[in-house]
């Protein structure tokens, strides 16, 4: 009866281990067959397929993984097409900054802007009015409230309205900003603003008069002194 006793203990005890080694089979294929599929929906999303999904039915945190992963794709594909506005918008507001510097007798004129973000509010302009007034060329230094597209759309509005009204002003600078600033006024929003300055510089008379709407004063670098003065405003 002893010998029979054992017996029986010894298969119990071997049923048991039996048991625990399948149970912990399977509990590690439950584990490594989700993390498996998690692997490779990551390696498709990296690649930029944003439409890859998992299904994970464990009913535990790998499961949650999985519903948090499956909102990752789509929140990605909306980033990557904002960012293509932007690239555009960027590119659209590079467009209407001055493409090449202009040559005068005594003067050579130039400028470029390097933006902080893909858009911004910050303008500048080179207005050639030599078809009207030889040796004439509006120099426009503007800087719009805020960042991005907002303040992109209003520079580029801004731009607009001064080129095609500088030549029928001619030297008459305040009258040319006091119209800009009636056409913001009516299509802009009370909470964006710019400020602007507006230079007419004369090649021929070697002058440069200048209008300023709360724009801070331009600085005139003196080459052969190596000094800076202000261009004051009123």
């Amino acid at each position: 009866d002893n010998i029979r006793a054992i017996q029986m203990v010894t298969i119990l005890i071997f049923a048991v281990i039996v048991a625990a080694v399948v149970l912990a089979v399977l509990r590690a294929r439950n584990l490594t067959v989700p993390i498996t599929h998690l692997a490779d929906a990551s390696g498709k999303l990296a690649r930029g397929d944003f439409s890859v999904r998992v299904d994970i039915q464990t009913n535990d945190e790998l499961q949650l993984l999985g519903e948090v992963f499956n909102q990752v794709g789509p929140r990605l594909r909306d980033r990557q097409k904002i960012k293509q506005s932007l690239e555009l918008a960027r590119q659209i507001q590079q467009h209407f900054l001055p493409m090449e510097n202009i040559e005068l007798n005594h003067f050579q004129v130039a400028g470029t802007c390097r933006y902080c973000d893909e858009t911004g509010g910050d303008y500048y302009d080179l207005i050639d009015l030599r078809d009207d007034t030889p040796g004439r060329i509006g120099l426009v230094l503007g800087d719009v409230s805020g960042h991005g597209i907002p303040a992109a759309m209003l520079m580029i509005s801004t731009g607009s309205i001064l080129r095609n009204n500088a030549s029928r002003h001619g030297d008459h600078l305040a009258a040319a900003v006091s119209e800009l600033n009636r056409h913001l006024v009516k299509n802009s929003g009370p909470e964006k603003f710019m400020t602007l300055f507006y230079g007419l510089l004369d090649d021929e008379k070697k002058t440069l008069a200048w209008t300023s709407a709360g724009h801070d004063p331009a600085v005139w670098y003196h080459a052969r002194t190596g000094e800076f003065s202000e261009l004051g405003n009123t």
